[in-house]
C-alpha cells in the first residue's frame, strides 16, 4: 500500500520543469547611425534557468543579457536617443507557468514612446495569440532626404501562425501627423487587423 501511495504522490506532485521549454524575450537595439530603434522577439532556453541551477548563475545571465539589449524576464525600461528624438521602451515579460494556454512561454508586452507620445503598445512573442514579433521606428536625421518621414513598422503573427516557415505580416505607418492632436498608439486592435485575427 505504501508503494502505491508513493507512486501516486510522484505522479500527482506539481513540477516546474518542462520536457521542451523555452522563454521568449525581446532584443532592443538603438542605432544613431541608421536612425533606427528596433525590437525582435527571441526565444531562448539557457541552462541557467533549469531546475537546480544556483540563483547566482541565473542572475549573472540576466545581467549580461540586459547589458547586451536582450531582456528575458521581468519589467525593463530602455532609453534611446536618435536624431534629437527620445524613445523610451517599456517591456514586461511574464514568467513561464505550468498551467494556462501557452503558459510555459507567455511572451510579454512592449510600449514605446517618442518624445513622450505613446506610439506602440502591443503583446509580443506569444504563439497562442495575435502577437508582434519584430518592428522598428525610423527617425530620419538632418542629412536624410527631405522626403524621409518618421515611421513605425510592426511585424506579427496571428493565433498559432508563428510556427513553421510562414512569414509574418508587416505594416508601416508614419509617426508624424498633420493634425494637432496625437494619434492613438499602434495597439492590439491594429495588430489583430494586421494579422487577420480581428
Amino acid at each position: 500500500m505504501r508503494r502505491l501511495l508513493l507512486v501516486l504522490a510522484c505522479f500527482g506532485a506539481p513540477t516546474t520543469s518542462w520536457a521542451d521549454w523555452a522563454i521568449t524575450g525581446i532584443r532592443l537595439e538603438c542605432s544613431q547611425a541608421l536612425g533606427r530603434f528596433g525590437f525582435n522577439a527571441e526565444t531562448v532556453s539557457p541552462g541557467e534557468f533549469e531546475v537546480g541551477v544556483p540563483k547566482e548563475a541565473t542572475s549573472k545571465f540576466l545581467n549580461l543579457a540586459g547589458k547586451e539589449g536582450l531582456f528575458v524576464q521581468g519589467k525593463h525600461s530602455y532609453r534611446c536617443v536618435i536624431n534629437g528624438a527620445t524613445l523610451m521602451a517599456r517591456v514586461a515579460i511574464a514568467e513561464p507557468r505550468e498551467r494556462g494556454e501557452c503558459g510555459g512561454n507567455p511572451g510579454g508586452t512592449i510600449s514605446v514612446t517618442v518624445n513622450g507620445r505613446e506610439v506602440l503598445q502591443v503583446p509580443f512573442g506569444n504563439h497562442c495569440f495575435p502577437s508582434a514579433w519584430s518592428g522598428g521606428i525610423v527617425i530620419p536625421g538632418r542629412y536624410d532626404s527631405p522626403h524621409a518621414d518618421d515611421s513605425l513598422t510592426v511585424c506579427g503573427y496571428g493565433r498559432f501562425q508563428s510556427s513553421g516557415d510562414k512569414k509574418p505580416k508587416c505594416a508601416t505607418t508614419p509617426l508624424s501627423s498633420p493634425s494637432s492632436s496625437p494619434d492613438r498608439p499602434f495597439g492590439l486592435l491594429e495588430l489583430e487587423k494586421l494579422v487577420g485575427d480581428g
